[in-house]
């Protein structure tokens, strides 16, 4: 018998071109750049299937003049309804995008390819000869898309790491807002290391299983949080024409600190990574994996595969951790770290927004530290120190960066409470100390290239030796650049203007600068602005209304919070005044004089659920354990002595 091999697209009926590497298929055009694509296709103006039409359009056509690979799009409705995909342009939804592709595979020839579920490939779609020349001459392929990219920045994931589903609170809401408000702003910074510009991905907030645990803020790819300490202090930025260093304050041992400030419990003195016998990197991994660790095996066998250490190390470096911070023995193994970072995380976001408001800059978070110039450490310092205290957190702040040369200071060791200029221990320079101190001069920026050499440097791989070469060109393309309609406000944070980057590229590439293409990008980056600066405002007033809301909500919750300490004050003061008095009575007796207490000692399990950790300190301290058993279907709950 004679066999063959078959092909897939004989075994499956789907085109094999589905597997070429085609573009993910964005839109994001404004209403402005599809106008004219609109009149030119002859469809009704002001609808918004013809908007979509339009932008589906000239994405074909984009491609088509660069990549030339096609674009996919997803014929899944489900794939529209994921939060995770939605780039906010709102002509890229299930209904839009497959009437769009099918209208111009129908009316211009556009050939589309079906996807194939079995494969797990979308469809895809390549412009046609006809629509090009339909709309090819108004399409640019150096204009940028005029509508920004909206992706979600409140992310919850499952236990396999994968983003999962939620539904909207005003709580959310509130976090989205404020969250594009830090990323708004870091775009516009220009922050530098070594004289190349620091890329500042969006910021996400990334939560664990639910709300309630982590939270902590996230670079999106390649992010400056990645990059060892001593690069971070690398980092410059110009301020008021000044070269500001930056330094970088830090919450040392800041779960522990948040541990014990729950606890109520006072923190031992000197270093909680510090144990003698054992190293600290090892000490500080055993304790953040006891955190989150469900049982003492649990711990044991993740420290052994993240350090490496043998199982008597890993056990021993374990309880010595337990030894030394046997106040607070009941957080380990309890799962608390995931908890404490939602804390943590609130604690940054607040950091990050007062300080914002009081600077006009806002910090680079990483986790428990910030990233600032150092014109603004001071602030830090200070609002760092504020939300500790209300936190109840013993605020010990340490200090890196260049203007400290490199070294770690603590604040501890300061007399006043923030960081000032009489300081011995650190000094924040005024700005005039700064700019001696750190001038352009003593930049380390990459020399012009000589007279005569094989041509300017790449623009891609080294754009500051390019903008030195560009910036010395003749006069006459300098004064081409000087006599571009330049609107006031589209130079502001020293950024290069949509007709100055046209100019750039222009002379790179040896093209004729025309100043009417310099006054029309200008223009629309001009109407660009103003359309960002309206939806700034629109989310400050929805955060204002959103905040609102949510303070209310949080004052109804206290008040809620107060009824219920208030009906258990009673149960708390009888169990202490009765192991207090009767230290040796066992658990029968225990039992018994709850019975007695009529009113008092009626464990349900609804009054055990509302045992709060400060409840349970206090039996604790009185010497006794809640405990429980199973009486027909239910439990029963008493005291025991220990």
């Amino acid at each position: 018998m004679a066999f063959r091999r078959i092909p897939l697209n004989e075994l499956f009926d789907f085109d094999l071109r589905l597997f070429d590497q085609h573009a993910r298929y964005e839109g994001r055009w404004s209403d402005e750049q599809l106008k004219a694509i609109v009149e030119r296709l002859g469809l009704p103006p002001g609808k918004n299937l013809s908007c979509a039409i339009a932008s589906f359009a000239r994405s074909l056509v984009l491609d088509a003049k660069t990549d030339n690979h096609g674009i996919h799009f997803s014929r899944d409705r489900n794939k529209y309804a994921d939060r995770y995909l939605v780039d906010g342009d709102p002509y890229n939804t299930y209904y839009f995008t497959t009437k769009a592709a099918d209208w111009l595979q129908a009316h211009y020839g556009c050939e589309q390819l079906r996807g194939a579920h079995v494969a797990g490939r979308e469809s895809a779609e390549y412009c046609s000869p006809e629509l090009m020349e339909a709309i090819g001459d108004l399409v640019d392929p150096l204009e940028p898309r005029a509508r920004p990219a909206r992706p979600e920045l409140i992310i919850v994931r499952d236990a396999h790491k994968k983003n999962t589903r939620y539904s909207d609170t005003s709580e959310t809401k509130a976090m989205r807002d404020r969250m594009w408000i830090f990323n708004d702003h870091l775009a516009q910074r220009d922050i530098r290391r070594r004289c190349q510009m620091v890329e500042v991905p969006l910021l996400r907030r990334v939560f664990n299983l639910s709300f309630e645990r982590g939270g902590r803020l996230y670079g999106w790819g390649e992010s400056y949080q990645g990059l060892p300490k001593e690069q971070r202090a690398e980092f410059t930025e110009v301020i008021d024409g000044i070269v500001q260093p930056f330094v970088e304050i830090d919450y040392p041992a800041h779960h522990f600190r948040l541990a014990y400030a729950q606890a109520r419990k006072k923190m031992p003195p000197g270093d909680p990574y510090d144990i003698p016998g054992f190293d600290r990197g090892l000490v500080k991994l055993a304790c953040l994996i006891s955190f989150n660790a469900q049982d003492k095996k649990d711990a044991v066998g993740a420290l052994m595969g993240e350090s490496g250490c043998s199982y008597d190390d890993a056990k021993a470096v374990i309880r010595a951790v337990r030894r030394k911070h046997y106040r607070i023995r009941e957080y380990f193994y309890s799962d608390i770290g995931a908890r404490l970072m939602r804390t943590d995380s609130d604690m940054s976001v607040e950091i990050m927004k007062r300080v914002m408001a009081i600077t006009g800059r806002c910090p680079l978070p990483m986790h428990d530290s910030f990233l600032v110039p150092a014109c603004d450490a001071e602030v830090l310092a200070q609002v760092m120190e504020e939300f500790a205290a209300e936190y109840g957190v013993e605020a010990d702040l340490s200090i890196t960066g260049a203007a400290l040369g490199g070294k770690e200071n603590n604040t501890s060791s300061i007399p006043t409470p923030y960081m000032a200029d009489q300081s011995a221990e650190l000094r924040i320079f005024p700005s005039a100390q700064i700019a001696s101190a750190a001038s352009p001069t003593s930049i380390d920026c990459p020399s012009r290239p000589p007279n005569g050499s094989a041509g300017p440097p790449s623009l891609i791989d080294n754009p500051t030796g390019f903008a030195l070469w560009l910036r010395d060109r003749n006069a006459e393309d300098k004064a081409a650049m000087e006599h571009a309609v330049m609107p006031a406000h589209l130079r502001r944070n020293g950024a290069r203007s949509w007709g100055e980057k046209y100019v750039e590229l222009a002379q790179h590439a040896g093209w004729i600068i025309a100043e009417d293409e310099i006054s029309r990008r200008n223009a629309l980056q001009a109407e660009h602005e103003q359309w960002i600066d309206a939806l700034r405002a629109q989310d400050r007033e929805q955060n204002r209304l959103l905040t609102k809301a949510v303070e209310e909500k949080l004052a109804l919750s206290a008040a809620r919070r107060a009824r219920q300490e208030a009906k258990i004050a009673a149960l708390i003061d009888a169990i202490c005044d009765y192991v207090g008095a009767h230290p040796g009575a066992n658990q029968t007796a225990i039992v018994k004089a709850m019975g007695q207490q009529a009113g008092v000692f009626f464990f349900t399990a609804e009054i055990a659920r509302c045992f709060t950790d400060d409840v349970r300190q206090a039996i604790e301290w009185a010497g006794g354990r809640l405990r429980r058993e199973k009486d027909g279907r239910a439990y029963r709950h008493y005291l025991v002595t220990e």
